[in-house]
């Protein structure tokens, strides 16, 4: 199996200590959530390595994964206005969850 380095984000560019780097994804209309988790599940190089229902601070529920593919990242899953959302971050997680916590609702 094949691992990004871990001083690289996937993508290339190199990791600085401390950093984090996030990616929010808007789905077009049509996916669904369950979509998402079910391509995660079986793709031969993604591993769930947790996963756990949390509040947003839009008050909306998400779940919240951690993953290992190619390097390991945090994302949450939700729905807002009809659309599936995904935050993405690599890096230093100390901020994810606050980052996570704050989605709004999208215009």
């Amino acid at each position: 199996m094949w691992f990004y380095p871990e001083e690289k984000y996937v993508g290339g560019e190199m990791f600085k200590s401390g950093d984090t780097k996030c990616d929010l994804n808007i789905q077009p209309p049509g996916i669904s959530a369950a979509d998402l988790i079910a391509q995660w599940e079986s793709d031969s190089i993604t591993t769930t390595l947790s996963e756990e229902e949390i509040i947003l601070g839009s008050g909306q529920s998400g779940i919240r994964f951690e993953l290992d593919s190619m390097g390991r990242s945090n994302s949450v899953i939700t729905v807002i206005n009809g659309r599936v959302v995904v935050l993405t971050c690599f890096g230093d997680f100390t901020q994810f969850d606050e980052i996570a916590l704050t989605l709004k609702a999208i215009e």
